[in-house]
């Protein structure tokens, strides 16, 4: 015991230091409010000028664009919706979309690992009798969740992290998940993205047609898990 307890104390501690060492980032991005630069109006105020850069400098752009993407996925950064837009407008609808993939995928990979690994095993451990018929649950079918989850719009990025980081799902299966959910709507905003000059705020990008379209989309996935068990009790 008395050997245990020093490695305890250490893991607790490295903990602290790099929760600390994250919220100071956070922290640091809210008082230099770069939220100034992630919106529609500063991108149709600076459109001609990246478009000018980005045609000079293709590669180095595509790199800034999923490194910050990917910046801000891993320290939670609540709202990206202006930099998919972004991206549709200066790479296109089809490129735009692979970058995002790639950039959100490994920013979700790196926020869901950060989160688990500060406070996945506190709260399994702490609640440990009540989330053992959820632990089966999430298990068995926690792709379907995670995957309605990603084809809304309505949650997050950083919410289904920090939420998916907390159970036992496996960390390959909420990266397929996270892949896979997140390409309609990606498409969606790149395409708005590209004809940016007839957007005038976030909200036209989603009319009832296109609401009532993900509602369905979100379903998908427990119909084609319902035929499947269906089809598994005939043979």
């Amino acid at each position: 015991m008395k050997q245990l307890y020093p490695e305890y104390m250490k893991k607790t501690f490295k903990k602290l230091i790099i929760f600390i060492l994250i919220v100071a980032v956070i922290l640091l991005v809210e008082y230099l409010y770069f939220g100034n630069y992630f919106t529609l109006e500063s991108l149709k105020n600076d459109k001609d000028f990246l478009q000018n850069y980005v045609s000079q400098n293709y590669l180095s752009s595509v790199f800034i664009y999923i490194a910050i993407y990917i910046l801000s996925i891993s320290f939670f950064v609540p709202d990206t919706a202006v930099l998919v837009l972004a991206g549709g407008y200066l790479f296109g609808v089809i490129p735009c979309a692979i970058y995002v993939n790639i950039a959100v995928t490994i920013g979700s990979g790196i926020a869901f690992l950060i989160c688990r690994y500060l406070f996945g095993e506190w709260w399994q451990k702490i609640y440990k009798d009540k989330l053992v018929e959820f632990n089966y649950e999430v298990n068995k079918n926690g792709y379907l969740y995670l995957l309605t989850m990603r084809l809304m719009p309505v949650f997050p990025y950083f919410l289904v992290n920090i939420l998916a980081a907390l159970t036992t799902i496996p960390f390959i299966t909420f990266i397929w998940t996270t892949s896979v959910g997140i390409l309609p709507g990606t498409l969606i905003y790149a395409f708005a993205g590209s004809q940016l000059n007839t957007i005038s705020s976030l909200k036209d990008i989603f009319s009832l047609k296109i609401i009532f379209a993900f509602s369905m989309l979100a379903f998908l996935p427990f119909f084609c898990a319902e035929i499947k068990n269906r089809m598994h009790k005939k043979i």
